[in-house]
C-alpha cells in the first residue's frame, strides 16, 4: 500500500492509499486526541478516512468546542465577578470555577492546535490525494506479468511473451507503407503469392485469398492498421475503457450534523452520510442584499445615497420525502427527530452537551463548490407536513419502533448563515475574485 508523509499544523501525517481505493490518514502526535484509528486509547493518535467532508466536519466541530468553552468562560466570569448577589456564592464553587475556567482556557489552546492542523489538512488535501494516487500507480512495476486478457490476446495472434520482454510477432510483419510497392514499380519486387496461386491475379485478389488460410477477408482486415494501410498483425486488443463516474463527488443537497447529535437510534443510512440527504431535488431559495441609506440635503434636487452594509437572507429549503418499507421509514422518522433536536439548546442536566448553549452550527453542501459548499448555517425554523389521504407505514424495527411516516410528504427547514468572527475577518473580495475562497462556505 503506498504511502507520503507530510505535516499537519504541528501534527506529522501518514498518508495512505488502502487496496479498496479509500485514502487513510494516521496521526500518531496530532494535539488533544485521545483516540486512535480503531478508537483504542492512545493518547496524541488521530486517524481514520481521510476526505474533504470528514475534514470539515472536525473543523466544524473544533469551532464549536472553541465557542462553546468560550461560553462556558464568559459565563463563569459572570458569576466570579458578580459582587451583587446575595446570598454570595460559595467559596468552595468559586475555587471549583476558577479551577475549570483554567482548564477550559487550556483546552481552548489544545483545540486550536488541533483547528490549526485540520485547516492545513483542508489546504493541502488535493495535493495529498494525487501524490499518494502517484505513488500508487508508480508501485506499479514496469515488467509485471501479462493480465488474462493480455495472455489471450497475444495467444490468439500466435503472439508469446514473457513478463518484462517486448511482445514478439510469429508471423513476418510487412512494412511497406507505399501501396505503389506492392505493384513491383519503381524497382520493388512484387508480394510473392501463396503456393498454388495465379501469379496474374490482382492485388485485391491476392490479399483476399490470406496465403490460403481460413478465413482470407478476416486475415486481410486484420493486418489493416488505423492509418488504412497494411502494416503486419495488430498489438494486443486495447484496454477496456474506463468509468469516469467512480469516485464522482456527490452532489446532492445534505445537510452536515455534527457526529455528537448522530446517536442511538439514527437511521444508519443518515450516520454513514453524516447528515440529512434530501432523496428528491429540493427547493431552495435565498437571496444577497446590500443596504443603503440616504440623506436629502436642503434646496438639492437629488437623493445621496451611502452604503450601510451588506447581507444573506435566510436559506428556505424545502424537499419531498417518501416511504415505501420500514427502513424508510426509521429515516423519515429520524429526520423528523433531527429536526426537532437540532432546533434546541441543551438544558438542565446535560451532561453530553454543556447546557445553556446554543444549538449546533450545520454545514450545507449541494451542487458543488460554487452553489452550496460547506456553508455554515443554523436551523431557525422546521416543518414537516402529515398529509391526508396518503398511507402510512409502521415501523416496528429498530430505531424509532411503534411510529408511522406517511408514504408522501415534505419536509423543510429555514437556515441562516452563521460565519464565526475568524470566518467574516477572513474574507475578502480579492479573495473572492481570485478563488481562494472556493468551497469555503460564503455566500
Amino acid at each position: 500500500m503506498p504511502s507520503i508523509n507530510s505535516s499537519a499544523g504541528q501534527a506529522d501525517v501518514s498518508i495512505t492509499k488502502q487496496p479498496d481505493g479509500t485514502i487513510t490518514f494516521s496521526a500518531p502526535n496530532w494535539p488533544g486526541a485521545s483516540f486512535g484509528p480503531n478508537n483504542e486509547t492512545v493518547s496524541g493518535h488521530c486517524g481514520g478516512i481521510l476526505d474533504i467532508n470528514s475534514i470539515h466536519q472536525s473543523i466544524q466541530s473544533d469551532e464549536q468546542r472553541i465557542e462553546d468553552k468560550r461560553r462556558f468562560i464568559d459565563d463563569a466570569f459572570r458569576q466570579i465577578n458578580d459582587t451583587t448577589r446575595n446570598p454570595p456564592y460559595d467559596p468552595a464553587y468559586i475555587t471549583n470555577l476558577k479551577s475549570q475556567v483554567a482548564g477550559a482556557q487550556n483546552d481552548i489552546q489544545i483545540i486550536k492546535d488541533s483547528l490549526d492542523s485540520w485547516n492545513s489538512l483542508d489546504k493541502q488535501y488535493s495535493t495529498l490525494v494525487d501524490q499518494v494516487n502517484a505513488a500508487d500507480k508508480a508501485g506499479t512495476p514496469a515488467g509485471e506479468a501479462q493480465t488474462n486478457e493480455e495472455k489471450n490476446s497475444a495467444e490468439a495472434q500466435g503472439v508469446t511473451k514473457e513478463p518484462g520482454t517486448p511482445t514478439e510477432t510469429a508471423t513476418e510483419t510487412v512494412t511497406n507503407s507505399d501501396p505503389n510497392e506492392f505493384k513491383g514499380e519503381s524497382g520493388n519486387p512484387a508480394p510473392q503469392t501463396a503456393e498454388g496461386s495465379d501469379p496474374s491475379n490482382t492485388d485485391q485478389e491476392q490479399n483476399n485469398k490470406g496465403g490460403g488460410g481460413d478465413d482470407p477477408l478476416g486475415n486481410f482486415i486484420a493486418k489493416v492498421d488505423t492509418g488504412g494501410r497494411l502494416n503486419g498483425p495488430p498489438a494486443s486488443n486495447p484496454s477496456p475503457a474506463t468509468p469516469k463516474w467512480d469516485g464522482a463527488k456527490d452532489m446532492r443537497v445534505i445537510l452536515k450534523i455534527p457526529p455528537a447529535y448522530l446517536g442511538l437510534g439514527i437511521s444508519q443510512e443518515i450516520v454513514k452520510a453524516g447528515g440529512i440527504v434530501f432523496p428528491y431535488t429540493p427547493t431552495i431559495s435565498y437571496d444577497t442584499s446590500a443596504s443603503y441609506g440616504n440623506s436629502n440635503p436642503l434646496h438639492s434636487n437629488y437623493t445621496q445615497y451611502f452604503f450601510k452594509n451588506s447581507s444573506v437572507s435566510s436559506i428556505t429549503l424545502s424537499g419531498k420525502f417518501t416511504v415505501q418499507n420500514e427502513n424508510e421509514a426509521n429515516i423519515w422518522l429520524s429526520v423528523v427527530q433531527l429536526g426537532r433536536v437540532l432546533t434546541k439548546m441543551p438544558f438542565g442536566n446535560d451532561t453530553k452537551f454543556l447546557a445553556g448553549s446554543a444549538p449546533p452550527v450545520l454545514r450545507l453542501y449541494g451542487y458543488g463548490q460554487f452553489v452550496f459548499e460547506n456553508v455554515p448555517v443554523a436551523i431557525t425554523s422546521f416543518k414537516f407536513d402529515l398529509p391526508e389521504g396518503v398511507d402510512y407505514i409502521y415501523n416496528s424495527g429498530s430505531g424509532f419502533h411503534d411510529s408511522m411516516a406517511p408514504v408522501v410528504s415534505t419536509i423543510s427547514f429555514t437556515l441562516i448563515p452563521m460565519y464565526s468572527r475568524q470566518e467574516i475577518r477572513d474574507f475578502g473580495v480579492d479573495k473572492w475574485v481570485s478563488g481562494q475562497l472556493d468551497g469555503k462556505g460564503y455566500l
